[in-house]
């Protein structure tokens, strides 16, 4: 009888995508960008994360504290953007157990949130400036 295996937290992304036929274009972010955060990760230290599976695409944001207050608070902006823009599937997965939950989006965001430093949680969120990008790439804004 042929072992069974235990599918890969990467597998379970990709059954999860199959099953909701999306993201319809944009599946690099699925095929190459997730699945190349997670293989950077090692399976035994763990830890959990967020994935937002979109019709155009998909995010993960890990649930950890963020190595800049700048990152911490453009991923909790594309989260909020998400969740009032786009209809979104909210999972919290974790790499250690090999589990994929659907979440809400009030719940994957006070996880993430919850795993900043207390100076992030109580900093302004962050708005782009896009004016100033465009300026400073010598674009009319």
């Amino acid at each position: 009888m042929p072992k069974k295996t235990t599918p890969s937290i990467y597998d379970l992304l990709v059954a999860e995508s199959k099953r909701l036929g999306w993201p319809t274009i944009f599946r690099t972010d699925l095929t190459m960008h997730d699945r190349q955060m997670l293989r950077q990760r090692d399976p035994l230290q763990g830890g959990e994360f967020v994935w937002v599976v979109r019709e155009h695409g998909t995010h993960l944001y890990f649930i950890e504290a963020a190595p800049k207050q700048q990152a911490a608070d453009w991923f909790l902006w594309m989260m909020r953007y998400h969740q009032k823009h786009e209809r979104c599937h909210w999972y919290i997965g974790d790499i250690a157990r090999r589990t994929l939950t659907p979440t809400t989006a009030e719940e994957a965001i006070q996880r993430y949130r919850a795993a900043q430093s207390p100076a992030q949680t109580t900093a302004p969120i962050w708005q782009p400036d896009w004016a100033g990008l465009l300026a400073s790439r010598g674009a009319a804004a």
